[in-house]
């Protein structure tokens, strides 16, 4: 008895909730979120600091995302 393979999905074919489109205020996501307001600045200070391996991998990013600003992208 063989395996039967499944189809991907595409995007297009997943269900959109009914709500989705209706208008929410930033609290009441930040509640759906879990989200908490942080008491003291160095919270979010240095925060990401990890995101890239190099200076120089960020500067390739930054130039990246320059270069499609430019262009209208």
């Amino acid at each position: 008895m063989g395996l039967k393979q499944k189809r991907a999905v595409s995007p297009a074919e997943l269900p959109v909730p009914t709500d989705f489109w209706k208008p929410t205020s930033l609290e009441k996501m930040a509640d759906e979120q879990g989200g908490k307001p942080i008491q003291r600045l160095e919270e979010v200070l240095g925060g990401g600091g990890d995101l890239w391996r190099s200076d120089a991998e960020l500067d390739e990013f930054l130039a990246r995302l320059r270069e499609r600003r430019r262009k209208g992208g």
